[in-house]
């Protein structure tokens, strides 16, 4: 989130859901674009277009126990782009902390919006792995069928060579 009549800062967020969006965790955190490490850090992400989450155990907080790769599309990276070159442009019309609430205030009014958003990601996800899972099962069919149809054409052209040796033996 981010805000050009502000301090220019992001609101960075990501949300993890299960399949259903039930057990959905906020994580969130700000990207002060007046900062060196702020900049840098939204330059290393318009620059590999990618960021890592990294997941550690409860009990041992020094063990990374899983790492998800998180995409940014073309147009994030674009508009983190922008909002990086209009930092540089502008001079801060509030504070660092009046930026802050507002964003953070921004942040819980959006959030049943993307909430929405996931569900019905979800829902359309679900609906195409069905017709997908279908489609395979009738690829899986159907290369069966033809296994076994060349198993009796297998069968069929044994069975008339051995007859043809059985007669051809005979005949001597």
């Amino acid at each position: 989130i981010f805000q050009k009549n502000l301090y220019p800062i992001i609101l960075w967020i990501t949300v993890l859901s299960d399949a259903q969006a039930q057990l959905t965790r906020w994580l969130s955190c700000f990207l002060d674009l007046k900062d060196i490490k702020g900049q840098k850090l939204v330059q290393n992400l318009v620059n590999t277009g990618y960021y890592h989450l990294l997941f550690f155990a409860l009990e041992e907080p020094t063990v990374c126990v899983n790492v998800i790769t998180l995409t940014l599309s073309a147009f994030q990276r674009q508009q983190l782009l922008d909002w990086l070159d209009y930092s540089q442009k502008v001079n801060a019309i509030s504070s660092l902390n009046e930026s802050k609430t507002i964003l953070k205030t921004e942040y819980e009014k959006i959030k049943p919006d993307i909430l929405q958003k996931l569900v019905n990601k979800q829902k359309q996800t679900r609906f195409n792995i069905k017709y997908w899972l279908l489609n395979l099962y009738g690829h899986i069919l159907s290369l069966f069928a033809r296994s076994s149809l060349i198993e009796e054409g297998r069968t069929t052209k044994v069975g008339k060579t051995k007859r043809k040796l059985v007669r051809d033996s005979s005949l001597h």
